[in-house]
């Protein structure tokens, strides 16, 4: 029973938000989640077991073969857990500095964007309905764990999010190759609301109205663009600059 719910948890993005679940994989992740987690499937045993099972935490072994069935990684750690999602709204972002994700069609992307967003102690991230899924298995190992300290917002209405955002007195900072003024030319001292693109198709036109101003970011070099996740990141580290030069 276990190992099939784990299954369809790993599968269509449908079931994890139908059930409010999702599967990780590995002890650091499972030691970050640990009080979120409804159960663990394991075939070897680790340290973060005996934390888990001091909780409460139902652990349920199984063999290696079985294990290697349920993992999709090249050399399995032979722990898994399935976690209970977290559901944060617009309310719960309080903090200056916040990342809306647009259509964000890569998992490493959008992985990387949570895991920098994480490291510059971004208040919390938006994502639209054209986004990967958040819960999905790469995206989760791409964060790094940082899955579970950055609030993200999945959005059913980005453009109506961004608005209500405005309302509150942040600056909408769009990303875009029509940008004239470079970012590091931009205030980011102030609230504000970073726009980031589909690695292909960027920003719509509906969504950079919203934009109080559009940032481009210089490329001198012969690269033709930066991926949507190295765009996040130089600009929420400029950020960081800027807070920290200013404070």
């Amino acid at each position: 029973m276990k190992i099939q719910n784990i299954r369809n948890l790993q599968g269509k993005a449908s079931v994890r938000k139908k059930e409010g679940k999702f599967v990780i994989e590995g002890p650091r992740l499972i030691k970050e989640a640990l009080l979120d987690i409804e159960y663990i499937v394991y075939s070897k045993e680790h340290k973060v077991m005996i934390k888990a099972k001091e909780m409460g935490i139902p652990c349920y072994e199984v063999s290696d073969k079985e294990y290697r069935k349920l993992s999709d990684v090249v050399t399995p750690q032979g722990i898994m857990a399935v976690v209970e999602q977290s559901s944060p709204t617009i309310d719960d972002i309080k903090g200056p500095l916040v990342i809306a994700c647009i259509d964000i069609q890569d998992p490493g992307n959008m992985g990387t964007i949570i895991r920098a967003a994480d490291a510059t102690n971004v208040s919390g991230i938006i994502t639209s309905k054209g986004c990967v899924d958040i819960y999905n298995q790469k995206t989760i190992r791409s964060t790094a764990g940082s899955i579970f300290h950055v609030p993200v917002v999945q959005s059913r209405d980005i453009a109506c999010d961004v608005s209500i955002l405005k309302g509150k007195g942040y600056k909408i900072i769009a990303t875009d190759t029509t940008g004239i003024e470079s970012f590091w030319q931009t205030d980011l001292k102030e609230k504000v609301v970073i726009l980031i693109g589909n690695e292909g198709a960027g920003l719509s036109k509906d969504i950079l109205d919203l934009a109080d101003v559009v940032v481009s970011i210089p490329i001198p070099g012969k690269a033709e663009s930066l991926n949507a996740a190295m765009c996040a990141s130089v600009i929420i580290y400029e950020a960081l600059r800027q807070r920290s030069m200013n404070g």
